[in-house]
């Protein structure tokens, strides 16, 4: 693997602040010591501090805790399942074709209800079968088929 920068210039910083009086958490810094905020409190301001923390962070799993356990669980999902995302986009898009021809075939007559009653009816299987049962037209078992890829629609 190329490395734009050269070996010895990754290592100077390093030799600089190697060579300093300072221990890095600031104790050691010559005249006085560098005070970080909270550091000197009472224990009893942390124990308060940390109450009240505790509260607003049961406050929020309260509040979010569910939907960030569901977002959780389908990202474990796509993680694990890999083309999961993919398939279920696809699946998808081959669902709103087959929503489109099964609305063009039964004009006025369609309506959302029916159809998922119909999709129901047919059961849990690939659209492209659901979309042949529904509307007669065998067209994305032929494209399954075909090796020269989707066909025109209708």
């Amino acid at each position: 693997m190329f490395d734009p920068i050269p070996q010895r210039d990754d290592y100077q910083p390093y030799a600089f602040f190697n060579n300093t009086v300072d221990d890095g958490h600031g104790k050691a810094t010559p005249g006085d010591t560098l005070e970080f905020p909270g550091e000197a409190q009472a224990p009893e301001t942390l124990r308060r501090e940390l109450e009240e923390a505790r509260g607003d962070l049961d406050r929020y799993l309260n509040t979010y805790g569910p939907a960030a356990v569901a977002f959780a669980e389908k990202r474990a999902l796509y993680a694990a399942f890999l083309g999961y995302g993919a398939s279920y986009v696809a699946g998808g898009r081959l669902m709103e074709e087959t929503t489109a021809e099964r609305a063009r075939q039964l004009g006025d007559q369609f309506s959302m209800r029916y159809f998922f009653d119909e999709v129901e009816a047919v059961g849990l299987i690939p659209v492209s079968l659901i979309y042949w049962e529904l509307t007669g037209d065998d067209r994305m078992v032929r494209e399954l088929e075909s090796t020269t890829g989707p066909l025109p629609p209708r």
